[in-house]
């Protein structure tokens, strides 16, 4: 996680928008991967918005699958099935 948050923080700098994205998305995953589903969406949301600001759509899609297991783990199935059926 130290390296994704370190990685963030460069990118900012930078503002390298293809690189925030990828790193919010990478913690967005370890979140969810621990459970922190609010965590997890929070991040992602914001990795999404950075994906759209750098024109990135193959980045939105794996973003959107991303959001739609966090939505799925979290029972919102309507916000699941939302992320993972559009672009």
């Amino acid at each position: 996680m130290r390296c994704r948050q370190e990685s963030l923080a460069i990118a900012r700098r930078l503002g390298d928008q293809y690189a925030i994205a990828n790193a919010l998305s990478g913690i967005g995953y370890i979140d969810y991967t621990h459970g922190r589903y609010q965590d997890a969406r929070d991040h992602l949301q914001a990795s999404l918005a950075a994906a759209r600001s750098a024109r990135d759509r193959s980045g939105q899609a794996a973003i959107r699958t991303r959001l739609g297991m966090v939505y799925s783990a979290m029972g919102d199935l309507g916000h699941a099935l939302e992320n993972l059926t559009s672009l």
